[in-house]
């Protein structure tokens, strides 16, 4: 993942890794800038940010795996060594960090070493009392989580594992410094594969992938509604992304090599048909854009840097030059804010029509329906799989007694032919014996050849 860092309304730093090193490069090319290196001998485990004074900050992971910290002051970069783990005991991963006000709060994930399981590792960074602590237990070292400040707290996205897979927002007090759980989004058996969000300081707008029924399901919901609903279906594994601009919601995703995408005029209320995107490449990657300067929500992009930047879908709707590739196209602004301005008052209408909260309860009511059924249905895949889980168990043995079987018959069949054989040998013995027996005789006694001829 590279990174986009908007300062002003003149420039966009642009934050990259490539061969070992972390390179900085301004947006627009002016006077052939040039790509400057930050830190060398470095992994792709990164993360860049602006704090409140607009400073950039990189914290990376090196090569000798050392947790490395640093701050842009006064055009010069200052390092520190966060923290050292040479040995790679905690394989520290999926690194990300948040600014407020003056302080830094990192997150990584990483191994713990004692029970073989995976946390997401909290450690704020300017309080010096402070020391790494472990949040949560995550199903995945690279279990994807998400990052935002909303109503002066923290507040963490992330997926966790115990008896069910749960989606939850997480807060934490920047008085009182404690971490509790804001809301549960989801819980199921099966697994709950990604998640993104965009807060456009009124609530949070969410999307998030559930595997049902051997399908990967896309579900929005907001915070302030807090009602899911389906937006598409897949055979595929897809990984959306979410952000707002110009009042509308873009949902963006890469399926097949393809850019789909569908959006929202009305915060969410319903989407239209999923449509292929009009930009297609071979070369997307996520983009992590951070923006304050201008009204555009959201923090993860597909898209590509060339020339100029290209954000999938932002792109071809920048109305106001927030990429910095193009003058502002004023006729198309004009047009959209028409559009929304003539759909607003039907919203309004249908929000005061008596029959939408019968139309709700029947929602709601269906939504629980399906819920059960959802649920039904994962007790039954428990089920069968534990079923299948013995029968496998039973085959297994069966299997082995079956070669045990085989290898005793062997071994009887083995010591029977050796006892014949014994047998056979003795009988021999024997014969000689009597024979030299009698022949010692006659030469002893002539009679007994007699008798024996008689006999």
């Amino acid at each position: 993942m590279s990174y986009l860092l908007k300062k002003d309304s003149q420039n966009i730093t642009y934050i990259s890794f490539m061969n070992e090193s972390i390179y900085s490069k301004a947006i627009p090319s002016k006077y052939n800038s040039r790509i400057v290196p930050i830190a060398r001998n470095c992994t792709s485990v990164y993360f860049a940010s602006l704090d409140s004074q607009k400073n950039l900050h990189i914290i990376y992971k090196s090569k000798d795996n050392k947790i490395i910290h640093v701050k842009e002051e006064n055009d010069n970069y200052t390092r520190d060594i966060i923290l050292d783990d040479r040995q790679n005991t905690y394989n520290i991963s999926n690194l990300q960090f948040i600014c407020h006000k003056e302080d830094i709060y990192l997150f990584y994930t990483a191994n713990n070493p004692y029970d073989e399981s995976y946390d997401l590792i909290f450690h704020h960074l300017n309080d010096t009392n402070s020391s790494p602590q472990s949040l949560l237990s995550l199903p995945r070292l690279d279990s994807k989580y998400d990052l935002t400040i909303s109503d002066n707290k923290l507040i963490l996205m992330c997926t966790t594992k115990n008896e069910e897979y749960e989606l939850g927002l997480y807060s934490y007090d920047f008085t009182n410094k404690d971490w509790g759980l804001e809301r549960s989004i989801k819980k199921q058996n099966n697994p709950l594969t990604y998640s993104s969000l965009c807060n456009d300081n009124s609530c949070l707008h969410i999307v998030y992938m559930c595997e049902q029924f051997g399908q990967n399901q896309l579900y929005y919901l907001n915070t302030k509604d807090d009602v899911s609903s389906l937006i598409y279906t897949s055979p595929n594994t897809i990984e959306p992304i979410i952000f707002k601009y110009q009042e509308l919601i873009w949902i963006n995703w890469i399926e097949l090599k393809t850019s789909k995408l569908t959006f929202s005029t009305n915060n969410g209320i319903s989407f239209s048909d999923v449509t292929k995107g009009s930009s297609q490449q071979d070369n997307i990657d996520k983009i992590h854009f951070t923006n304050i300067v201008d009204q555009l929500y959201g923090q993860r992009y597909y898209g590509f840097i060339n020339q100029n930047i290209n954000l999938l879908v932002l792109s071809q709707i920048d109305l106001e030059n927030i990429l910095l590739n193009q003058s502002m196209n004023r006729e198309l602004s004009l047009l959209l804010n028409s559009l929304l301005q003539k759909q607003q008052p039907t919203l309004m209408a249908a929000s005061t029509n008596p029959d939408q909260s019968d139309n709700i309860e029947n929602i709601d009511s269906l939504i629980e329906i399906q819920d059960t059924i959802v649920q039904q249905y994962n007790e039954l895949t428990n089920f069968a799989k534990q079923l299948q889980d013995e029968g496998k168990k039973w085959r297994n043995k069966y299997t082995k007694a079956e070669m045990d079987i085989k290898k005793l018959k062997e071994e009887i069949k083995f010591l029977t032919a050796k006892s014949k054989g014994e047998n056979i040998q003795t009988a021999e013995i024997s014969n000689e014996a009597v024979d030299e027996t009698i022949e010692t005789s006659k030469k002893d006694d002539p009679t007994i050849n007699n008798e024996l001829l008689e006999q």
